[in-house]
This record gives C-alpha cells, sequence and structure tokens, in this order.
C-alpha cells in the first residue's frame, strides 16, 4: 500500500511540474499571438508568407 501512495503522489507532483510548463506554454504563445495580432493592424504583413 505504500507504493502505491509513493506513486501516486510521484503522479501528482510530475502533474503539478506539467501544469506548469502548460501555463508558461500558454503564456508565451499568448504573448506572441498579441504581438503579430498587433503588427498585423499597423499595416505589417508577413512577406515571406505572403504574395503581394
Amino acid at each position: 500500500m505504500a507504493q502505491v501512495s509513493a506513486v501516486l503522489q510521484d503522479l501528482a507532483v510530475a502533474g503539478g511540474a506539467i501544469g506548469k510548463l502548460i501555463d508558461v506554454a500558454d503564456f508565451a504563445l499568448d504573448m506572441i499571438d498579441e504581438y503579430f495580432l498587433s503588427e498585423l493592424t499597423k499595416g505589417w504583413s508577413p512577406k515571406m508568407f505572403f504574395d503581394s
């Protein structure tokens, strides 16, 4: 029973760490998205992706 408890505790710690990584990744993607949206509204276009 002690081994099961230790495994569950390890899983909980790993789940918490993964949750923090997801929060950081979400924040980073949100910042990138905000940057590109603000640049597009200023008239910038990624010329490498679009033919004008």
